[in-house]
């Protein structure tokens, strides 16, 4: 749950933040409470569908501002409430976090390092 709605991944709140720069209406699709397809579906339907709308340059502006903190809150909501998450990420210990697309640079994923260490205390 994130902001009151419920997404079934962080992909899911991550694109549907990003659309809502443009169309709130189909950022809501990526709610479970949609009842529509890309909300029902996985990561993986999520990131297809990241393209749903075009953001001009200055959403795309404002979208760099903000999408960092909206991946970390996401996840600090997805850790907070799923124990079995939780588990797998303290499994990591101290290992340095990244996430890994075909075709992308790879990017370390701080927030979880983060998020990590903040559940170790």
């Amino acid at each position: 749950v994130y902001n009151g709605l419920t997404y079934n991944t962080i992909e899911h709140v991550f694109q549907a933040k990003k659309i809502e720069l443009v169309d709130k209406e189909k950022a809501l699709w990526f709610t479970v409470e949609s009842n529509h397809e890309i909300g029902q579906g996985d990561g993986e339907m999520a990131r297809k569908n990241r393209k749903l709308v075009k953001l001009d340059k200055e959403h795309l502006t404002a979208w760099s501002k903000i999408r960092d903190q909206i991946m970390k809150d996401a996840a600090i909501a997805k850790y907070a409430t799923s124990e079995e998450a939780r588990n797998v990420l303290m499994a990591t210990k101290e290992a340095e976090l990244w996430h890994i697309m075909p075709r992308a640079a790879p990017v370390r994923f701080t927030h979880l390092e983060e998020i990590r260490h903040h559940l170790c205390k």
